[in-house]
């Protein structure tokens, strides 16, 4: 029994056709999915930066000729204030100081140095406690006490 020529072309058509649809159902299927990563990158792409790199929310600090308007306790941390040890600022890099926190406010980042900072002159003595620094500029640092 051997097969006419239409009866192939039919026979050809039908699989052509469901390859179509397979095909089809296919792009729909990645289509969907590339839809859906889509609107959750968001969610799966985030990046927060842990150290000082980038912050902007400088502290005000009075110029170190003007020692007397020094602002205390205006940060305070877990309910406690924070007052400036001094008015000389620390020249650090932003990549050493480690956010540890924020303030109460949400205002400024409090850092920790991941490196032995080096004393200032005129700096007074220390009397233990914990030690924070607040960004008062680029590269630049106020160190505060609890207190």
């Amino acid at each position: 029994m051997s097969e006419s020529s239409s009866e192939r072309e039919i026979f050809g058509g039908q699989w052509a056709g469901r390859l179509c649809v397979v095909m089809l159902v296919g792009l729909g299927i990645v289509t969907s999915v590339a839809y859906y990563n889509e609107h959750q990158v968001p969610n799966l792409e985030s990046t927060e930066e842990s150290t000082a790199v980038g912050d902007k929310a400088f502290f005000p600090m009075p110029p170190e000729e003007n020692p007397s308007k020094l602002p205390a306790g205006t940060v305070t941390f877990n309910g406690k204030p924070l007052n400036a040890v001094g008015v000389k600022t620390y020249d650090e890099r932003d990549s050493k100081m480690v956010r540890i926190a924020m303030d109460d406010t949400k205002r400024y980042a409090i850092y920790s140095s991941t490196e032995p900072v080096k004393k200032v002159k005129g700096e007074p003595a220390d009397t233990g406690g914990k030690v924070y620094f607040l960004k008062v500029g680029p590269g630049k640092f106020v160190k505060m006490k609890e207190g």
